[in-house]
């Protein structure tokens, strides 16, 4: 049965700093990542004092203040002052844990989830209250796997437990594996297509496809996607180049010619968005077994409101993100279950990522597994 947890070892983390009292703290990384946890260490745990960043000797460039190559690190000989590692990637920091374990005498990890340009800050006690309603996609899974999964990512999310979610759960690819690679897949639907990285795995997992349509609005990605296009001679591709959403209209975007550029309202350009629904209607020629592949940035909910039609009547195979929001592993599959009905599909769920990201949801239809 699922239980949430509610003491978090981040928390335990945070007041050992503070029995520490340093004057200071080093952050290993000064990326997007490190960043975030600089904003975790001063909102949550009330840290006032002087943070100074580590850099990877092949990635530093002196002159940036507060900002140290390691090898100018370990010249100081300071052992003592904790350091913090501010690096998503699981393997790397376990890697560099194990090398400098016992020469930096406090070296602490968090694990955080950084989405839509912030940190996921789960709350423990919330989750608490929702348990019965998370008990409700964990009991329309479909393998002891996908239970254990989603056990273990809660477990991370709200107590920071990583390392048995990494070592017992983490697969590779996401979207086109064992969840979907006996599906005969007729159309990919790639809803967040960026660069076209996952069109590459489909293309090769399903060589036989007739058509993919790529929804991407970052003009930057769509950019990269058209030579993409082009030096793998992607055939039968149509990049309609929208937002998605519940309905047509307009919003901000913020482009940032990465994977994780997301609709807000601060944003620095404007995107029409489109329906499912209606890119559907509008497509030409017969559609047969649809994989529909949806990350785009925690619109996931207002997309499926938007292609209601598409889910009562083709039934598509989904891979859908669900951890941009603390509810999306209720509310998306409670979504789909609403629309289509209990007997329609069979759920598992998949953890892909190197940190609390890439947490997928598979919608496989009861018709396709009993091929």
């Amino acid at each position: 049965m699922l239980i949430i947890q509610t003491k978090d070892a981040r928390i335990e983390a945070l007041k050992e700093i503070r029995h520490l009292n340093p004057d200071k703290l080093y952050i290993w990384g000064d990326g997007v990542y490190g960043q975030s946890i600089r904003e975790y260490i001063r909102t949550v745990g009330g840290y006032t004092g002087t943070m100074i960043a580590i850099v990877d000797d092949v990635f530093y460039h002196s002159g940036k203040p507060d900002t140290l190559s390691f090898s100018e690190y370990l010249k100081l000989n300071d052992r003592e002052t904790p350091v913090v590692f501010g690096i998503y990637n699981y393997p790397v920091v376990q890697q560099k844990r194990a090398e400098w374990n016992a020469v930096i005498h406090h070296l602490f990890d968090f694990h955080l989830t950084y989405v839509n340009g912030r940190t996921l800050l789960w709350n423990g006690s919330a989750a608490k209250s929702r348990e019965n309603e998370y008990r409700k996609t964990y009991d329309l899974l479909g393998d002891d796997h996908s239970r254990h999964v989603m056990q273990l990512y809660l477990n991370t999310a709200t107590a920071g437990e990583f390392r048995k979610l990494f070592t017992e759960c983490y697969e590779a690819p996401a979207y086109f594996n064992r969840y979907t690679e006996r599906l005969n897949i007729d159309t990919l639907i790639d809803c967040g297509a960026f660069d076209g990285d996952s069109i590459h795995d489909f293309t090769s997992a399903h060589p036989e496809y007739r058509r993919i349509i790529a929804i991407e609005p970052d003009p930057q990605n769509v950019h990269r996607l058209r030579e993409r296009e082009k030096q793998e001679g992607i055939h039968s591709l149509a990049v309609i180049p929208k937002g998605l959403g519940a309905q047509r209209g307009m919003l901000r975007f913020r482009a940032n010619g990465a994977s994780n550029s997301f609709l807000n309202e601060e944003g620095d350009m404007e995107v029409e968005i489109t329906t499912l629904d209606g890119i559907l209607a509008e497509t030409e020629g017969e559609v047969g077994q649809i994989l529909l592949k949806m990350d785009i940035e925690g619109a996931e909910l207002d997309a499926l409101h938007g292609a209601e039609k598409l889910l009562r009547e083709k039934k598509p195979a989904m891979a859908i993100s669900v951890y941009h929001r603390e509810t999306d592993l209720i509310d998306l599959p409670r979504f789909i279950h609403d629309t289509v009905g209990e007997s329609a599909y069979d759920y598992y769920l998949g953890f892909h990522g190197l940190d609390l990201a890439e947490l997928v949801l598979y919608a496989i239809p009861r018709t396709e597994c009993a091929k």
